[in-house]
């Protein structure tokens, strides 16, 4: 798997990882 598809993987989780944490930080 070339490194550029999985950095470019990663970034587009970005968004949804950071979703997450605000709502996880928001139930919490």
């Amino acid at each position: 798997m070339p490194s550029s598809s999985l950095m470019r993987s990663m970034a587009a989780d970005l968004p949804t990882l950071a979703t997450i944490r605000i709502a996880l930080s928001i139930s919490a």
